[in-house]
C-alpha cells in the first residue's frame, strides 16, 4: 500500500475517533466509562518512555522493547509435503509454481506457473506476527492476518473454493467461464460464504465467535449443519455465536479492515480483548483474571515494538504493565 493510502486511512480513522470522543463525553453524563482512553498513536507515539530490563531471582522483567512482530513469518505446504518457509520462496532456485515478493512493506504470494491439477493442494499458513497478501489465479486478493491459514486446490479456476482458519480479508474478482459468472465459495468451520464479486472480512479464530463483515457487494451466508442462510448487506456484520445462533448488526467497517492497511484499531474495547488479539502477533501470555477491567480506543501501527504499545496503554491509564519472561503482569501506578 502506498503512503498516500496509509495517510487517507489514518485521517479517516482519526475523524471517527474524534467523533467517538464527543460521543463518549456525552455518555459520561449518564454513566462513567472506566479507563476510557483515546490514543492517537499513529500520529504522536514519541519517546515517552525509557525501558526497564533486569533480572530478579532468575526472572527476566522487562517492557518488551525487543519484541517485534515478524510480518514475514509463514510457510507453504504443497500436496501435504514438508512445509517451506515463505521467505525461502524468494529464492528463484527453488523452481516452485508460486513466488513471494515484498511490495510496499507487505509480503505477497502469487502463482507464477499454471502447473497445478485438481489433485494438488495448496496451503499457506501465516504464523504469529505474519501478514501476507495472496493473489489467486482469478485475480482475487486475500489478505491473511497473523495466525491464519488458507487452503485450496490446483483446479481453482474450475472450482473457486477456499478454506479459511483465522482471519482473512477478501477482495473477490468477477470471473466468467463460457459466459457464466462463476461463484466464489469461502468455507469456515461453521459456515459457507457464497460470493459473486465483493470485499469482506472473515474472522474465525479458534475458541471465538465467527464474524463476517461485508464492506461492499453481496454475500450469502449458509450456516453449516442447518438450513439457515441469509444475504448480508454492506456495512453489516454477521456473528455466529458458540451456541450456533446468528446475530446481524450495522458496524463501522474500518474496525474490521484497518488491519489489512497495517493498523490495530479498537473502539471502546475491553483491555482483555485487546491483549487476546495482540498475543496473536507477539509470543506473549497473560492471566485473564489479572487483567484490569478497563476499556480503550486504540489506533496503532502494527509494526511497533510491543514496548511502545505498553507505553501507549500506560500513558493514558493508571496501570503499569511489565513482562516477567513472556507473561504480562499488571500493577497500579504510585501517585
Amino acid at each position: 500500500m502506498d503512503e498516500n493510502r496509509k495517510e487517507k486511512v489514518g485521517l479517516r480513522i482519526y475523524e471517527r475517533l474524534m467523533s467517538n470522543i464527543r460521543r463518549q463525553q456525552k455518555l459520561r453524563l449518564i454513566r462513567r466509562v472506566m479507563g476510557a482512553a483515546i490514543l492517537l498513536c499513529a500520529f504522536s507515539l514519541t519517546s515517552y518512555y525509557f525501558y526497564l530490563n533486569h533480572t530478579f531471582n532468575g526472572t527476566s522483567i522487562h517492557k518488551g522493547y525487543h519484541l517485534i512482530a515478524d510480518f514475514r513469518a509463514g510457510y507453504l505446504s504443497l500436496d501435504g509435503r514438508d512445509s517451506i518457509k515463505l521467505t525461502d520462496l524468494q529464492k528463484e532456485s527453488l523452481n516452485l509454481p508460486v513466488e513471494v515478493v515484498e511490495e510496499d512493506g507487505l509480503m505477497v504470494v502469487r502463482a507464477v506457473r499454471d502447473q497445478f491439477t485438481k489433485a494438488d493442494s495448496i496451503s499457506i499458513h501465516v504464523q504469529k506476527g505474519g501478514f501476507y497478501k495472496i493473489i489467486l489465479d482469478d485475480g482475487s486478493f486475500v489478505y491473511l492476518n497473523s495466525d491464519s491459514k488458507i487452503s485450496y486446490t490446483g483446479d481453482f479456476l474450475d472450482d473457486r473454493k477456499v478454506y479459511i482458519e483465522g482471519e482473512a480479508y477478501f477482495d473477490v474478482s468477477r470471473f466468467e467461464k463460457n459466459g457464466v459468472l462463476q461463484p466464489f465459495i469461502v468455507h469456515t468451520q461453521n459456515q459457507e460464504i457464497e460470493v459473486l464479486g465483493t470485499s469482506f472480512n472473515v474472522s474465525t479464530y479458534k475458541d471465538q465467535v465467527e464474524e463476517t463483515t461485508l464492506i461492499e457487494g453481496k454475500v450469502r451466508l449458509n450456516h453449516k449443519g442447518t438450513v439457515k442462510s441469509m444475504d448480508l448487506k454492506p456495512d453489516m456484520k454477521a456473528t455466529i455465536t458458540k451456541g450456533g445462533e446468528m446475530k446481524v448488526e450495522k458496524v463501522d467497517t474500518e474496525l474490521y479492515s484497518a488491519w489489512k492497511e497495517g493498523f490495530f484499531y479498537y473502539d471502546d474495547v475491553p483491555l482483555v480483548n485487546i491483549l487476546e488479539d495482540l498475543t496473536r502477533f507477539y509470543e506473549l501470555d497473560f492471566v485473564k483474571s489479572e487483567v484490569p477491567d478497563l476499556r480503550y480506543t486504540l489506533y496503532l501501527k502494527r509494526k511497533l515494538p510491543f514496548s511502545e504499545i505498553i507505553a501507549s496503554i500506560e500513558k493514558s491509564s493508571n496501570i503499569l504493565i511489565n513482562l516477567e519472561n513472556k507473561t504480562m503482569k499488571f500493577s497500579v501506578k504510585k501517585k
